[in-house]
C-alpha cells in the first residue's frame, strides 16, 4: 500500500474547493494516508455520487490513517487521483461515503507526482441511482440556499404571513395567499438557483429576519 505523509484535509459532507475553505473549519493535520489510483470513472462516481463501498475494500483501508494530534488511526480514510486531481475520502463502517475533502494545490501537486507511478485500483463499490447526486454548488450558494430555508420557515412557524406574501412575490412576481404552499414553492425551487434567489437572498438580509 502507498502513502502519503503529511497534508491538511479539511472533511465535510458536501465537496469544497480548497480556496472555499474557512478558517473555523474543522482542517487536520494528517500524518499518514493510504493513495489509490482509480479510474477517472470511478473517481467522479466517488467525488460526487453517494456511494457505498464494499466490506473487503473497507477493511483494506482500515485504521491506515492517522494525525499528528491525535496518534490513534482514522478508521476509515484514504485518498483517490485519477492522475489529474485527487481528494481524501471518509467511509462510515457500514462502507458509506460520509465526508470529502479537496487538497491544497502544492500537496496535491506532490500526490500527482507519486500517482504516476502506481497501477489502477478497482475500488467495488455500489451506487444507488436514485439518490446519486452530482453537486458543483459552491460552498456559498450552499450557504445562501440553507439562509433562505431557514428563514422562509422561521416566517411560516411564526404565522408572519404578510412578510411570507412579500418575498414570495418579490422572488416568483406571483401574489398567493396560502402561507404552505409559499414555503414549499420557495423551498422546493432552490434545487435550481437562478437570479430570483439571489435576490431573495439579498432581500432577507436587508430585511434582518432573527431567524
Amino acid at each position: 500500500m502507498t502513502f502519503i505523509y503529511d497534508i491538511l484535509v479539511n472533511l465535510n459532507e458536501n465537496f469544497y474547493e480548497f480556496y472555499e475553505w474557512k478558517n473555523n473549519d474543522h482542517i487536520i493535520n494528517i500524518r499518514k494516508i493510504p493513495l489509490f489510483k482509480v479510474s477517472t470513472e470511478t473517481y467522479n462516481a466517488l467525488k460526487y455520487n453517494e456511494i457505498t463501498t464494499t466490506k473487503p475494500f473497507l477493511n483494506s483501508i482500515y485504521n491506515q490513517s492517522s494525525t499528528y494530534k491525535n496518534s490513534n488511526p482514522i478508521d476509515y480514510l484514504c485518498l483517490i487521483s485519477n492522475g489529474l486531481e485527487a481528494i481524501a475520502i471518509q467511509f462510515n463502517n457500514q462502507g458509506k461515503l460520509i465526508k470529502k475533502s479537496d487538497l491544497l494545490f502544492e500537496e496535491e501537486d506532490e500526490v500527482l507526482e507519486i500517482i504516476n507511478n502506481l497501477k489502477i485500483t478497482k475500488i467495488p463499490f455500489l451506487q444507488n441511482i436514485n439518490n446519486s447526486k452530482i453537486n458543483f454548488t459552491s460552498r456559498q450558494e450552499l450557504e445562501k440556499k440553507q439562509t433562505i430555508i431557514n428563514t422562509i420557515n422561521y416566517l411560516y412557524n411564526n404565522n408572519e404571513t404578510e412578510t411570507l406574501k412579500y418575498l414570495y412575490y418579490d422572488c416568483f412576481l406571483e401574489e398567493l395567499n396560502d402561507t404552505y404552499t409559499i414555503r414549499n414553492n420557495i423551498i422546493n425551487s432552490l434545487d435550481y438557483w437562478n437570479k430570483h434567489h439571489q435576490q431573495l437572498y439579498k432581500l432577507i438580509s436587508l430585511l434582518n429576519i432573527n431567524n
